[in-house]
C-alpha cells in the first residue's frame, strides 16, 4: 500500500495534482493508493483502489479499508489506470482544447 501526500500548494489550490509513482503502483496491480486529495477526486473515481484523504483519521481509515477489502481493491486498480492515466486516449482530447 503507498500513501501520497502532495506540498501543500497542490493540495491547497486544488489543482488536481496525482502522483505518476502512485500511477504506475496502481498500474502494477501491486500496491493500492491512499493519497491526499489535491482535487485529483473530482477527475478520478475513488473508494476502491484509489482512496483520498484529507486528515489524519481519513488516512488511517483508508489503511483499514484496503488491508480489510485487498482483493476487491486490488482488481479495481489496474481497470482505473487503464481508464484515465492513458496518455493514447486523453492526450488528443487535451490537446485539442488547447488555444493554440
Amino acid at each position: 500500500m503507498e500513501f501520497s501526500r502532495a506540498k501543500p500548494i497542490y493540495r491547497e489550490l486544488k489543482t488536481g495534482w496525482f502522483s505518476d509513482r502512485s500511477a504506475g503502483n496502481l498500474a502494477s496491480g501491486r500496491r493500492r493508493a491512499v493519497a491526499e486529495d489535491t482535487g485529483f477526486s473530482e477527475h478520478l473515481p475513488t473508494g476502491r483502489e484509489l482512496l483520498r484523504f484529507s486528515t489524519l483519521e481519513d488516512a488511517l481509515g483508508g489503511a483499514v479499508e484496503i488491508d480489510r477489502s485487498y482483493p476487491q481493491h486490488m482488481s479495481a486498480a489496474r481497470e482505473l489506470v487503464e481508464e484515465y492515466p492513458n496518455a493514447e486516449k486523453w492526450l488528443p482530447f487535451t490537446l485539442a482544447e488547447c488555444d493554440w
